[in-house]
């Protein structure tokens, strides 16, 4: 799947499930993690993107707990690449041009 237009993130069905293993697994207090920030650099050097960054999906939020190339913090899930990504597993979830 790939997204052409804007379209808002779906919910996932099991939100509240999701939500609780997030939750428990304690990923939303990582935020400034090192170890974290030293695996998205290494993955933009790698690549050679212009940004990189590990995020969680956790209710109406995306949270970047690790960034290199762009802010981190909260975003709308409802804007977010990965709201719609998390959606398509185990496709391939493909951005022909996120301008």
């Amino acid at each position: 799947m790939g997204v052409d237009v804007y379209q808002p993130a779906p919910v996932y069905p099991n939100g509240a499930e999701r939500e609780r293993a997030v939750e428990a697994s304690g990923a939303l207090s990582l935020s400034d993690d090192p170890d974290l920030q030293k695996i998205v650099e290494h993955v933009r050097g790698r690549y050679g993107t212009a940004m990189a960054a590990l995020s969680i999906v956790y209710g109406d939020w995306q949270y970047l707990i690790a960034t290199a190339g762009l802010p981190g913090g909260p975003y709308s899930r409802r804007t977010s690449f990965c709201g719609h990504a998390i959606m398509e597993a185990p496709d391939i979830f493909c951005v022909s041009d996120a301008a």
